[in-house]
């Protein structure tokens, strides 16, 4: 009974705080006084200088308002410059200074009742929240922000509470959820004074569909936002549009306007400023120019975002250039500081994984709360209409009417109380499924500090594969040897079977493309037995009969692993094509055991390429080992010349993934054959990269693109 009684009577002292009005500044302004007016001006200026990214100048004028608001007794002024600086301190990164005065503005806002303030205010601590990666958090604020504007009927506030809220599902990649929030969002958009939100819907809607790939709604909608951004001078959010269309043209690689966007989003927020928008302009630029392998500037970025995110605790940018800097160390050979950074990468990636649970629990209860906190407020508002209407209409029945609403206090004193037994029933379970959570968690921790250890093992052996194998490699680059030459070489894991080997005898240059059996250290291993038994035979023995050399590799590879009839069905062995150019003569002698070549006529780019022939038969024991042939060729200066593995021909892709086969490669071998040799290496690896998308890569893949 006390309990009930209890209930009512903290309805009833609620009820009491909601009916308060905040004090207004008029009876301040009763005597007309400049200071009140700059007060104002400051307020506005701040406000615009925030809008337009001007951070620093914000902060600047905020502060002034503060201090004048502070000397005029002006609590809702002083409340309005605190949001201000909490929002530009957001911006800025400084997560101190923007908690500090977000919360000093809400403290304010509640002590005077100012409940247009307080929608701020939670706005403003949702954003942060947001930003910092702490999404349950984020929600709870824009869910209280919501509530209060459905009380007040803001549209326009209830248009920014609703887009946020889309935000963190779509930063959790909950498409569906996103759309519902930002078409909720989009019903309070439509009055004048909401064209910002409605920008930066358009922004995010781009960004769903360039996830999706279907680019050209994405740059509709791009161009939409941008050109909203710009009509409103708001430099954060025109920022945040040229990176996304630098990203969407990017993959669609037209990298020239890619990185003209790009770099436009990166000075617009130096300019500005805001050092949030800073760590996503160095992980964006460090990705460019990891794709186009200029790794040294690719390091530079990305080390800049590890540093700014690391200092703001942005943990999801955090991983982005943890992961940038881990693909551009081991693109680099730098194994040890790659297998650094992927130990930091996973350690982050485990901590967010972990909050991303807590944060789908939390947020299934705060929609839980959200909907219940409305059904109240809709009873309140019922009551209230029926108190008023009977007080009006009929006086007499004053009783009565008090009589209805003590009746509803105790329905809903019973339906809260009902609640909580419920809820404390499901916390009960949430702490038994919290403690199995963290068995599971402690375990799993366990697990993976021996599996760490244990990669770390395996990654030094391969590294130091990697570094004998290296040691084999032609000295001699192609670029040096064809100086119209390139390499297109992508192993399946840091260490491969396929190699490329160059030497020149004389009059004659020498270039092998070899595949061995399978892939990974085994493989790699067979590759140095390759090398040096190429070595042996052109080098020391002088051979230089394109058909003596294969058959001299099967001989030596088929002493050297002890093959013979016995063994046919376990023998490795190499796929081999080899090509020897007389400089003086204008001619190539070609022998292949199954390797792969393609000839492309300068006279003729736009005929297919001519396939070169195959003897298929292995580098190894057979069931048949029967001569190679040598075919002869003269060529003239301009054709070019593309030795492969089928790694490349093999892999699965595309839109209906499967192999991407000659026919295919064919075509590309065409369009990039008539490109200077320094852009066929980079427009070639995009290509593979581009068919493969997020795809396993099964095999070993190399070309060996000559241009005589």
């Amino acid at each position: 009974m006390s309990r009930t009684l209890a209930l009512i009577a903290l309805f009833l002292l609620l009820q009491k705080v909601v009916d308060t009005q905040p004090i207004s500044d008029s009876l301040k302004r009763s005597t007309p006084n400049t200071e009140w007016k700059k007060l104002d001006t400051l307020i506005e200026n701040a406000e615009r200088e925030r809008l337009s990214g001007n951070i620093d100048s914000s902060i600047s004028i905020a502060l002034k308002a503060y201090s004048l608001a502070s000397s005029l007794n002006s609590q809702i002024q002083k409340a309005k410059a605190l949001n201000i600086l909490g929002t530009a301190y957001t911006r800025k990164g400084n997560g101190a200074l923007a908690l500090e005065n977000h919360y000093k503005a809400l403290a304010i806002q509640k002590e005077i009742n100012d409940k247009k303030g307080m929608q701020t205010s939670y706005n403003g601590l949702g954003v942060y929240y947001l930003n910092n990666g702490d999404p349950a958090k984020a929600l709870s604020f824009l869910y209280d922000g919501v509530s209060l504007s459905e009380k007040l009927k803001d549209s326009v506030m209830l248009a920014t509470q609703l887009y946020n809220i889309g935000l963190i599902n779509y930063e959790g990649k909950e498409y569906n959820g996103a759309i519902v929030s930002f078409n909720r969002a989009l019903t309070y958009a439509k009055c004048p004074k909401a064209i910002r939100t409605l920008a930066y819907i358009y922004g995010t809607e781009g960004n769903i569909f360039s996830d999706k790939k279907d680019y050209k709604t994405a740059l509709n909608f791009f161009k939409r936002s941008l050109e909203l951004m710009k009509r409103l001078n708001d430099n954060v959010g025109t920022a945040s549009t040229y990176q996304s269309i630098g990203l969407v043209y990017q993959r669609m690689g037209q990298y020239n306007t890619a990185l003209a966007s790009l770099m436009r989003s990166y000075e617009i927020r130096k300019r500005s400023g805001y050092t949030a928008g800073m760590i996503y302009s160095y992980n964006n630029l460090a990705s460019f120019y990891t794709a186009i392998d200029s790794f040294s500037i690719a390091r530079q970025y990305a080390q800049k975002a590890y540093r700014s995110a690391k200092a703001s605790n942005q943990k999801t940018q955090l991983v982005a250039a943890l992961e940038n800097l881990f693909y551009i160390e081991s693109q680099s050979g730098n194994c040890k500081k790659a297998l650094s950074y992927y130990h930091q990468m996973t350690k982050v990636k485990d901590s967010l994984n972990i909050e991303d649970i807590d944060r789908k629990r939390i947020q299934a209860q705060l929609n839980y709360d959200f909907d219940r906190k409305l059904q109240i407020n809709k009873l309140e508002q019922e009551k209230k209409d029926l108190l008023n209407a009977e007080e009006i209409r009929r006086g007499k029945l004053f009783n009565t009417s008090l009589l209805i609403v003590s009746i509803l206090t105790v329905t809903l004193a019973i339906v809260a109380l009902l609640s909580s037994l419920r809820r404390k029933n499901s916390n009960q379970k949430l702490r038994v499924q919290q403690n199995e959570i963290v068995k599971q968690n402690e375990k799993l921790e366990k697990q993976h500090n021996l599996l760490l250890l244990q990669q770390k093992e395996i990654t030094d052996s391969i590294c130091y594969a990697i570094r004998i194998q290296n040691a084999l490699f032609p000295l001699t680059p192609a670029i040096d040897l064809f100086p119209q030459g390139f390499v297109f070489l992508q192993p399946r894991n840091l260490i491969g079977g396929d190699f490329y080997w160059l030497n020149q005898v004389g009059q004659y240059k020498v270039a092998a493309v070899v595949d061995c059996t399978g892939h990974g250290v085994p493989a790699g291993f067979m590759s140095i037995l390759g090398i040096t038994f190429l070595d042996d035979i052109i080098v020391k023995k002088g051979v230089l009969n394109a058909s003596q050399i294969l058959h001299e590799m099967r001989e030596k590879v088929i002493n050297a692993m002890h093959q013979s009839e016995n063994t046919l069905v376990l023998n490795d062995g190499m796929d081999m094509s080899l090509m020897i150019y007389d400089t003086l003569n204008n001619t190539i002698d070609y022998a292949s055991a199954n390797g792969k070549a393609m000839l492309i006529r300068k006279n003729s780019p736009t005929d297919n390429p001519t396939i070169l022939p195959v003897d298929r038969m292995p580098i190894s024991y057979y069931i048949r080992n029967e001569p190679f042939l040598t075919h002869t060729f003269s060529v003239e200066p301009g054709d070019m010349l593309f030795m492969f593995t089928d790694g490349i021909v093999d892999q699965y892709g595309g839109p209906k993934q499967k192999k991407l086969g000659y026919k295919q490669l064919a075509q590309w071998l065409k369009q990039i054959a008539v490109l200077p040799t320094e852009e066929q290496e980079k427009t070639l690896s995009f290509l593979f990269y581009e068919w493969k998308d997020t795809g396993m890569q099964y095999d070993d893949a190399l070309l060996l693109g000559i241009r005589f």
